[in-house]
């Protein structure tokens, strides 16, 4: 069984924080994202704490028998909303999600685009953006076969071999953003 959502922050028009009661004392916080390639939101618990909870998009919901000690809204242009949070768990995705600027949306860690991958190193995401189109596929069909040296900023087709510091076919240095 899902907790008891209490409160839903909006940001543009989408369920974007949820706020439940905890199963121990105060509430657990959730962050929900939209991926438009899942189809879904994909969310994980981000946090929690002690009633009150200070709401802080301009445009939320909460509960109608929610006692008015629980929320603290002390932005007054911010604006009720109706909305219905039953199927928010049920119909979405439970994970941790990271944000891909080339493909303008959130992605599932369990499932990351191809231009994400997680580095051991640093403990962070990389975004690769390629340079020209042959590297785009090459590096799409050899994913997870290129290794990043973040303090050189090369790529290795294997662990110490084939240096691709440019790129073979247009000479351009592909773009590495470290937690895009």
């Amino acid at each position: 069984m899902y907790p008891e959502i209490v409160i839903v922050e909006f940001s543009n028009g989408k369920p974007f924080i949820v706020v439940t009661e905890s199963k121990y004392r105060g509430y657990d916080r959730w962050d929900f994202e939209w991926s438009k390639q899942s189809k879904c939101f994909l969310y994980h618990q981000s946090g929690g704490g002690y009633w009150p909870y200070m709401i802080t998009y301009k445009e939320y919901w909460v509960k109608a028998d929610a006692p008015p000690s629980l929320v603290i809204n002390e932005i007054g242009s911010k604006q009720r909303v109706d909305f219905d949070p039953t199927d928010l768990f049920n119909d979405n995705w439970y994970t941790e999600s990271q944000w891909c600027s080339i493909c303008e949306d959130f992605s599932s860690t369990e499932d990351t685009c191809k231009h994400l991958w997680w580095d051991d190193n640093i403990g962070l995401y990389l975004e690769v953006k390629t340079c020209c189109d042959k590297f785009e596929e090459e590096y799409t069909d050899y994913f997870g076969l290129y290794y990043f040296d973040p303090e050189e900023r090369f790529f290795f087709r294997t662990k110490g071999e084939l240096r691709v510091g440019k790129c073979p076919y247009c000479g351009k240095i592909p773009t590495i953003t470290v937690e895009p």
